[in-house]
């Protein structure tokens, strides 16, 4: 993009951070950015998404957004996924975040039915 002419600037966001965190820092660069550029177009990819839309639509005063002609989201999912929606409640919501636990849960889950299976089995003999 430089090589068009554009002036490209990465925002040092935290990687551990959370997206309210990172969306005020996304803010103050708009912001600064805003007094030395007339257009700004806004460049995000995956959790950044989330943390653009949060500085666009809530921390930024519309008077401040003024100068960004674009935003492009790139894999950033802004509203979640119905899949995701699915393991936020309990008891899966203390399961997944863990993958290993999640598949000892399945394990166990089949396990116990397996042996529900065999159980019926020898009570019919």
């Amino acid at each position: 993009m430089r090589e068009l002419g554009l002036n490209v600037q990465l925002a040092a966001t935290e990687e551990d951070g959370t997206i309210e965190e990172n969306a005020e820092i996304i803010g103050r660069i708009v912001r600064s950015e805003s007094r030395s550029h007339s257009k700004l177009i806004l460049v995000s990819t995956s959790k950044a998404g989330p943390e653009t839309a949060l500085a666009l639509g809530r921390i930024l005063r519309p008077d401040e957004t003024t100068f960004v002609r674009a935003w492009l989201s790139v894999g950033g999912l802004i509203r979640g996924t119905p899949l995701a929606d699915r393991v936020t409640t309990w008891p899966k919501s203390w399961i997944c975040p863990n993958p290993i636990l999640a598949r000892r849960y399945r394990l166990s889950k089949r396990a116990r039915a397996h042996d529900q299976c065999e159980s019926q089995e020898n009570e019919q003999h």
